[in-house]
This record gives C-alpha cells, sequence and structure tokens, in this order.
C-alpha cells in the first residue's frame, strides 16, 4: 500500500502567511488536498507566522476535521521554535471545540 502525499511550501509564499485572510487561502487548499491525497505535509521553512494565520489555517482543521483526523493526516514539518509553541497552542485550543 502507498500512501500519497501533498506538500505546501510555506517558504514561497513571502509574506503571505501572515493575515486571517492568508490562512483561509491555506485552508481551503489544504482541504482540497485531502481529498484526493492520504496526507498532506506543510513544510514551514522555519518561517514564524502570526496567530491569525495559524488559527485560520491550522486551527481550521483541527476544528473541522477533529484532532485524531488532523495528527493521521497532516503533518507540519520545519517548524521554528516559536511557531511550535504557537501552533500547539491553536491545536490544543481548537481540538476542544471540535469536541464541543
Amino acid at each position: 500500500m502507498t500512501t500519497s502525499i501533498f506538500k505546501f511550501d510555506l517558504g514561497v509564499l513571502g509574506a503571505k502567511i501572515a493575515t486571517r485572510q492568508d490562512g483561509k487561502v491555506l485552508f481551503d487548499d489544504v482541504n482540497a488536498a485531502l481529498l484526493r491525497y492520504d496526507l498532506v505535509e506543510i513544510d514551514f521553512a522555519l518561517r514564524n507566522v502570526t496567530p491569525s494565520f495559524a488559527d485560520e489555517c491550522i486551527g481550521g482543521v483541527v476544528k473541522l476535521h477533529g484532532f485524531a483526523y488532523f495528527k493521521s493526516h497532516i503533518k507540519l514539518i520545519n517548524v521554528s521554535d516559536d511557531a511550535r509553541s504557537l501552533l500547539k497552542h491553536v491545536i490544543s485550543r481548537r481540538a476542544e471545540q471540535s469536541l464541543a
């Protein structure tokens, strides 16, 4: 059995990883990729993201699909230390909301 993987490289997005609107664009792209691929890999290229972007994109996926699905279908790589703590906070907060 092979796993199909789609990769997003945030390093090529430049400044487009700051606003809630930017996060919504990637949220839509990630959800479209999840329909076609088994795994979606998001490469942060050691870049920092804003809380708004992280909440809209990553948090939105967790809220929509639930934490278990997120954990098995999304892989976050090359996450800076600052972004890692922000993403952990966003993911845990949105995971609680997905249960409500």
